[in-house]
């Protein structure tokens, strides 16, 4: 967390996260107890399908505006509407509305809040300055996430005792509306849209994420750990209250007391997901988190069902404690996995589909949940749900360790690529992306490398040696280690305007057209510093 505190950009960001993470637990307690004093169980459940069902539609469409926009700029934004939406639903509370007013100002502002983990996940590798910093801020997200789920139900319990819904949405719609304000404003550096990888339509836009889970194979495994984690976490919904009531035989407060377990868990876990900084192979971590995770809910199932009362509720906690643990630290580790693969100018709409997946997980674990419970009895349910998440992280573990040997890319590399002019203003993921997908090539001495008039399809960077350009025979440059050429073929999209060859035996990284422009894509100083050179070597020749 020093690592954050020194920064800061990523300390306002983390502030304001902090914020949220409070107000979601409070406001979802709040309209759930609203909607029980009004309708009993029927409206509570009714009235968080209402808020889940345009939640998941809105996530992924919400995460666009990240790949488009600033993101600081768009988190702004997102905070803002909750803020609004939370106000109006406490004046709506105050004035004693119609309820499908309150219900319709609570969908908006769980609609916004689906904009808030995709594009503040996009946005951390932008204000990273190291892979080990990015762990860092990845580490301290967790620590805040699971600190919200304490703190934002301890809040509301109190401020519903003492004045009833509407102070815990009118506070919390203040409190968000100053995280706001407080976030830094944007990076000079947009989107250059010349250089999207997409088509402009905006229904190919909306669908980018999707798109990229399919052309990046190597996201889809940690897609699919992180799902069969939101699938568990629906489920313990479930579990917290037949514990509490069936198994426990404890009064409904019990409930909150489990439901608190996991997040202290969490904040545990969250805090020794400070080994994975520096870190260059954390996959492991993942599936190790998974299967901690599923053994603290098989425990907390198995210690509660021969018993009953308060005999029983520590091990069950202690069980669901390490369930907290296990799930923070394969969040922090399939997260910052994510971010490093993933390029940039789509990031936000794949975490948006995650956005997706958690919504609709939960709901399907809640369901699956109950079916089991009935079937299998309290213990059995836990301990079949308990194997979601160990199976799935145990079958894409060749998957996990394939996706990291290919893109962990030794500091060498990704050293030289930093030295290189263009590259220089890249955030650590994307240079590591680059270096793990750099050809190395090998150029005796005489060799051509490319030849005035070709067709461009690699940029190469001098990784040891020295190589000499030429126009029309006549002598232009040499270019000695971190030296780099053919950026004017790919960035013009015409022919090759020089002739480069190696004077002594030289390595170079070659890296295709493809991964060239996604890298430039999102950093409009790589662009420039690009366009500097290639007038400049225009110019000269």
């Amino acid at each position: 967390m020093l690592t954050v505190a020194r920064s800061p950009r990523l300390r306002r960001i983390q502030l304001a996260f902090l914020a949220f993470n409070v107000m979601e637990w409070a406001v979802w307690i709040a309209i759930t107890v609203y909607a029980y004093g009004r309708g009993g169980a029927a409206e509570a459940g009714l009235a968080a399908c209402v808020q889940l069902i345009p939640s998941a539609i809105a996530a992924p469409v919400a995460s666009l505006l990240g790949d488009r926009y600033p993101r600081a700029q768009v988190l702004r934004v997102g905070y803002a509407i909750q803020g609004i939406t939370a106000i109006g639903a406490a004046a709506a509370l105050a004035a004693d509305a119609p309820s499908p007013v309150v219900y319709l100002l609570g969908t908006l502002s769980a609609s916004a809040i689906t904009l808030t983990r995709p594009v503040q996940g996009a946005l951390l590798p932008e204000l990273s300055d190291t892979a080990a910093e990015l762990t860092a801020a990845n580490v301290t997200a967790a620590m805040i996430e699971n600190a919200g789920v304490l703190l934002g139900p301890a809040a509301a319990a109190i401020l519903l005792t003492v004045a009833g819904p509407a102070s815990v949405f009118g506070l919390f719609g203040l409190l968000i509306g100053l995280a706001a304000l407080s976030l830094p404003e944007p990076r000079a550096e947009e989107r250059d849209p010349r250089f999207g990888r997409f088509e402009h339509a905006l229904r190919r836009e909306i669908l980018g994420g999707v798109d990229a889970l399919r052309r990046y194979p190597h996201t889809r495994p940690v897609v699919a750990v992180l799902t069969a984690g939101y699938l568990v976490m629906g489920a313990l919904d479930v579990f917290y209250v037949v514990l509490a009531i069936d198994v426990l035989r404890l009064d409904d407060g019990a409930a909150g007391v489990l439901n608190g377990a996991v997040g202290a868990g969490g904040l545990i876990g969250a805090a020794g997901a400070v080994a994975l900084v520096g870190r260059r192979r954390i996959s492991g971590w993942l599936v190790a988190g998974g299967l901690a995770f599923g053994l603290g809910v098989a425990l907390a199932g198995i210690a509660g069902s021969p018993t009953g009362g308060l005999v029983a509720l520590l091990p069950v906690i202690g069980g669901l404690v390490l369930a907290g643990a296990g799930r923070a630290t394969a969040d922090v580790a399939a997260w910052t996995l994510l971010q490093r693969a993933t390029p940039s100018h789509v990031l936000s709409r794949v975490l948006g589909i995650l956005e997706a997946a958690n919504a609709l997980g939960q709901g399907l674990g809640a369901l699956l949940a109950a079916v089991l419970v009935t079937v299998l009895g309290p213990a059995g349910a836990m301990v079949a749900v308990a194997l979601l998440l160990p199976v799935a992280g145990l079958l894409r573990l060749g998957a996990l360790r394939g996706f990291e040997i290919r893109f962990a890319a030794s500091e060498r590399v990704v050293a030289r690529l930093r030295s290189v002019a263009i590259f220089a203003p890249l955030t650590p993921p994307v240079l590591e992306r680059l270096a793990s997908q750099a050809e190395p090539v090998d150029a005796p001495a005489g060799t051509m490398i490319i030849r005035e008039g070709d067709v461009g399809d690699r940029f190469y960077v001098v990784d040891e040696g020295l190589v000499e350009a030429t126009v029309g025979g006549r002598r232009m440059r040499t270019l000695g280690p971190g030296g780099g050429f053919g950026e004017i073929a790919l960035l013009r999209d015409t022919s090759r305007t020089a002739t480069v060859t190696a004077l002594e035996p030289t390595q170079l990284l070659a890296i295709d057209r493809g991964t060239f422009l996604e890298a430039l894509a999102g950093r409009r100083p790589s662009r420039a510093a690009a366009e500097q050179i290639v007038e400049e070597r225009l110019g000269a020749s």
